[in-house]
């Protein structure tokens, strides 16, 4: 008789490069997981961009209409799509070469030359 419900999945022995298992084992621990639902959820990630065809799956991002509007006038500046303008300023932020306060500061001087 099997004493627990994961008794009846299916196991598979994996071998893993030298540091990959501290790797999982601390992304698993920084996000509540164990390591096997880490894998699992990882490979199941992986599969679900393969079907789309690596394509990043559809985000919907709700703003106000004047952030918009200024966002607008820093890709028309910078000569890039105001999807492409959102993504540039997110990794400027994400990668701390600038802050928000920049940004905003940036995107009010712009909206005064309107």
């Amino acid at each position: 008789m099997n004493d627990y419900p994961s008794d009846l999945l299916d196991k598979f022995t994996l071998r893993l490069p030298e540091g990959m298992r501290d790797e999982i084992r601390e992304a698993a621990v920084k996000r509540g997981r164990s390591m096997n639902s880490e894998i699992v959820l990882r490979l199941q990630a992986t599969a679900r961009s393969e079907q789309r065809g690596n394509k990043p799956p559809p985000f919907n991002l709700h703003i106000s209409r004047e952030l918009m509007d200024q966002v607008a006038l820093t890709a028309l500046e910078s000569g890039r799509s105001i999807n492409a303008e959102i993504v540039f300023l997110l990794k400027q932020v994400l990668s701390d070469q600038v802050t928000l306060k920049q940004i905003n500061e940036k995107l009010d001087r712009l909206l005064e030359r309107k």
